[in-house]
């Protein structure tokens, strides 16, 4: 899976390859785990979160499957996130749970990810959660390190427009995703020919893993 120069988007990917790497040991995946900046007026806790738009919901969340429950509560009795955002200016944690497709969808081999430093916001959201399953393995350079679901906001005075994150953002490890990214597996620097297309060197490398398995 090639996502280099992938500088985000949507989540729709990873909710389409996740599922069928999944197995029986790990029917559910939780990908992300996020706290949204709350505005003026905004309450902590609400029965649908504030981050629907990035698939990510309160534990307490009714339109969890069951299987996806469990997962999310065994995933918030370990989470220790490496920073822990202020209770008074952010919401209660929000959660990103992914179920297993039926087995006959399922792909059961091993999977290399090519990466970059380009790949960044819900590219580095797509790494950080195949980077739980052990049988995929990232190869080429950490990622950019972003996942803020950024907003936009006109100045008054200065009328210099700005974009700020607008929730804290936590692989399921525990590690953030801003000014971190993703580290890979298999570290591979981009060669001259890779520039002007005469050579790939971490598809090179990536293949080369596949075949000695």
């Amino acid at each position: 899976i090639d996502v280099r120069d992938n500088g985000g988007g949507t989540r729709d990917a990873l909710r389409v390859v996740a599922p069928r790497l999944l197995d029986d040991a790990t029917p559910v995946l939780v990908a992300n785990v996020a706290a949204y900046r709350l505005a003026e007026g905004d309450e902590r806790a609400t029965a649908a979160g504030y981050l629907a738009d990035r698939s990510l919901f309160p534990a307490g969340w009714s339109g969890w499957s069951e299987a996806q429950r469990d997962a999310v509560q065994r995933a918030a009795a370990d989470f220790a996130p490496e920073w822990e955002p202020s209770p008074a200016e952010f919401s209660e944690w929000h959660w990103f749970a992914i179920e297993a497709a039926p087995a006959d969808r399922r792909f059961a081999g091993e999977v290399c990810v090519l990466v970059d430093e380009d790949c960044f916001s819900a590219t580095d959201v797509f790494l950080g959660a195949l980077a739980e399953l052990p049988r995929v393995t990232l190869v080429g350079s950490p990622s950019g390190g972003g996942s803020g679901r950024s907003r936009g906001f006109d100045l008054a005075h200065s009328r210099v427009s700005v974009k700020l994150s607008s929730m804290a953002s936590f692989r399921p490890n525990g590690l953030r995703y801003d000014g971190r990214g993703v580290e890979v597996d298999v570290p591979v620097l981009a060669q001259p020919g890779d520039f002007v297309s005469t050579s790939d060197a971490v598809l090179d490398a990536a293949l080369e893993r596949l075949r000695a398995r």
